[in-house]
């Protein structure tokens, strides 16, 4: 399958590749490394990524879902139709992201058989370029996606899987999808849609390792201002303003995420890092030895002191706050410069 990932070639491809010193030259006719060239050519694609797939889940997946659950469950508001719709989906991307991110156990032999990835997933790309047919009353491909979110809202430790129990997943809060059962053939073609890229002309696997938080959110922020109204005698998907607020759901935009925590954390961050710099200075006017010096300062490595910052995020959503680079890499990174200069 052309499609399917060898992490273990890539990875080596991509250690070959930038352990040279070829990707860190000026490229011929653009006076710009290799290396940024390439860097830019994959942000590029990831905003294609993201484009393309928000106009699948608008034009294709996301209507198809509501029409599916409404002929399942016929007797059902239409908002709740939408609502049961909007959780089904994200409950997909969910775990779609989460295993190509590996936050769920994909390198777990025992997790295989259960995965969505090996079961439903690769299955149906193989099917739809064999040409195969999909059941419409069969429902194996839902059988496993609803294992699947039971499994990861209670935790299943015979196959590794430990508790996600924040609320996306709880059976209780979205009781009509217990109600009923979605043919294979609308859930491979659903499935098809969210997992292969088709832009090109062929059928790419998109890995949502490539895809970010605030791009999976900004898809679920447009979501939410769209209503479900039944007119002529069929079912239509369209923007309102006024859903959103009438469903009590919001989405922060990234701007004010930003700002909300350089006002927030920034400042904790900050203190440990003057902590750490204050005892260096005082301690360079003493005549301490360099391993007491060492010890001392340990205890106040910035690092692992950030790391330490307990953050409670009560509403947390799709950990669109949480997630923010702000709180990542870079001031690690930072705060370790700082430590291997003030203790040598």
């Amino acid at each position: 399958m052309p499609w399917a990932r060898n992490s273990s070639a890539t990875g080596f491809v991509y250690f070959l590749l930038f352990s040279l010193a070829a990707p860190f030259s000026l490229r011929q006719g653009s006076g710009r490394p290799f290396i940024n060239v390439h860097y830019n050519l994959g942000a590029s694609t990831k905003s294609m990524l993201h484009a393309n797939l928000s106009t699948l889940v608008f034009q294709e997946v996301f209507p198809k879902l509501v029409r599916a659950v409404a002929e399942a469950a016929p007797s059902a508001a239409l908002s709740e139709v939408r609502d049961a719709s909007l959780i089904l989906l994200y409950r997909l991307l969910f775990i779609l992201y989460a295993e190509d991110r590996d936050l769920l156990p994909v390198r777990d032999a025992r997790y295989d058989n259960y995965s969505l990835r090996d079961k439903v997933r690769l299955d149906v790309g193989r099917r739809k370029d064999d040409g195969d047919t999909f059941s419409e009353t069969a429902s194996r491909y839902w059988a496993v996606i609803d294992d699947l979110c039971r499994a990861i809202d209670k935790g299943d430790g015979s196959i590794g899987l430990p508790p996600y129990n924040g609320g996306l997943f709880d059976e209780q809060r979205t009781p009509l999808l217990t109600t009923f059962r979605i043919g294979d053939s609308v859930i491979a073609d659903v499935i098809d849609a969210l997992s292969f890229d088709r832009s090109s002309g062929e059928r790419k696997y998109i890995n949502y390792r490539d895809l970010s938080v605030r791009q999976l959110g900004s898809i679920y922020e447009r979501l939410l201002e769209h209503e479900v109204r039944r007119e002529s005698g069929s079912l239509e998907i369209r923007p309102n303003i006024f859903a959103r607020k009438g469903s009590g759901s919001y989405y922060t935009p990234d701007d004010l995420v930003v700002l909300i925590i350089q006002r927030t954390i920034e400042p904790l961050i900050a203190e440990k890092m003057s902590a750490f710099r204050d005892k260096s200075e005082e301690l360079a006017t003493r005549r301490d030895s360099a391993a007491v010096r060492r010890a001392t300062l340990a205890t106040l490595d910035p690092a692992t002191q950030i790391l330490a910052l307990r953050i409670c995020d009560p509403a947390m959503g799709s950990g669109h706050f949480l997630g923010q680079r702000f709180l990542g890499s870079n001031h690690i990174r930072q705060a370790r410069r700082v430590c291997r200069t003030m203790c040598g």
